[in-house]
């Protein structure tokens, strides 16, 4: 008894604090104001998911739910499920506990489980934060609109509003163990001495396309396909599509929680609680992965060696003999690239700039 309140404690402790590195990184640094700066950044996103659901919504105050709506649930989230991807990549450098956590907590008397299932809790309340924000006003909206032309019972209304939240958080459960399942396999893929490189370059690739269709998605929904045109005409013909687009998965577990009987949409409850247990293997392996590659191969303190080093001196010589010829000019040139070499913060910020 004494030892299950021991590891309780152990990851109480753990839980809380990488929940709070998730919020202080190189990327997002919230460590000045960290609760008053999360809850604005909540708050907006609660509000543009609220402006939009009404926005879609409003015409079912005169016109009845002819089991059409859930073309605008769909449009809800996959608009959730691409800002939360954003996020995630954000929080990219510490979706795995790093080779300092290993060399910090290995010594201590903290079991390996202990260690990953604090990281687990904390991935489950960082989804559930967003997940509430970007939910919770706006299922009250759907839920206002929609539930009074399938019940006119309270309990049906709170029914409505806790499907909308729990198929929300679903879906960006998904979202959010489908990057940490990327970032595993390029840490298995990749030389260790490549990874850092490689993985900023595909984080920074990702967020500009992310970014890109969400905007194009907000003005044009077609951006992501000819499909988005005649959603209701593909439900009729039975089109595969509706079984592969993954914001319709989840779309298909709110209709099943609302007890909607439609074979489409059980098939694609189906499929979407089929990826939540998939996710929930990914993180299991990406846990291994990451615990082999920190402990067993980088916990010994070993001289680092830059990549490429004869390609770095015949790069430097050549830039000194033709552009960077005064001392001064080779002097910044060196003090701003070995910061850029050495800081992550320094080379998102740049390359989002460029």
């Amino acid at each position: 008894m004494g030892d299950l309140r021991t590891e309780l404690g152990q990851l109480n402790i753990l839980s809380r604090h990488f929940f709070g590195r998730m919020f202080r990184n190189e990327t997002v640094d919230f460590a000045d104001q960290m609760k008053e700066r999360l809850i604005v950044a909540l708050t907006l996103l609660a509000v543009f998911f609220a402006w939009s659901s009404e926005l879609l919504m409003f015409k079912y105050h005169f016109v009845p739910d002819a089991n059409r709506s859930w073309q605008e649930k769909n449009y809800i989230f996959t608009m959730m499920m691409l800002v939360f991807a954003v996020v995630t990549l954000l929080e990219w450098d510490v979706l795995f506990p790093d080779r300092q956590d290993f060399l910090n907590l290995t010594p201590l008397p903290v079991r390996l489980r202990t260690m990953f299932a604090a990281k687990l809790v904390s991935f489950v309340l960082f989804i559930g934060m967003f997940s509430v924000a970007m939910t919770s006003v706006s299922a009250g909206l759907f839920a206002i609109y929609l539930a009074e032309w399938r019940s006119k019972s309270v309990i049906f209304l709170v029914r409505y509003i806790v499907s909308h939240i729990l198929a929300g958080f679903a879906a960006n459960f998904a979202v959010f163990f489908g990057f940490v399942l990327l970032q595993s396999f390029l840490m298995a893929a990749i030389p260790a001495g490549l990874t850092t490189k490689i993985s900023f370059l595909v984080r920074f690739v990702l967020i500009t396309a992310l970014i890109f269709l969400l905007f194009g998605f907000m003005a044009q929904p077609s951006v992501l396909g000819n499909s988005f045109r005649s959603l209701e005409a593909l439900k009729d013909t039975g089109d595969p599509f509706l079984l592969r687009y993954p914001p319709l998965w989840f779309v298909g577990l709110y209709e099943v929680l609302l007890g909607t009987g439609d074979p489409l949409f059980e098939a694609q409850a189906r499929t979407g609680g089929l990826v939540l247990l998939l996710s929930l293997a990914a993180f299991g392996v990406s846990s291994a992965l990451s615990y082999h590659r920190h402990v067993r191969k980088t916990l010994e303190v070993r001289k680092g060696r830059p990549a490429f080093p004869r390609f770095r001196e015949g790069r430097r010589r050549f830039l000194s003999a033709t552009v960077l010829r005064a001392p001064e000019e080779r002097a910044v040139f060196g003090y701003f690239s070995d910061t850029l070499r050495s800081s992550g913060k320094h080379r998102m910020s740049l390359a989002y700039y460029l």
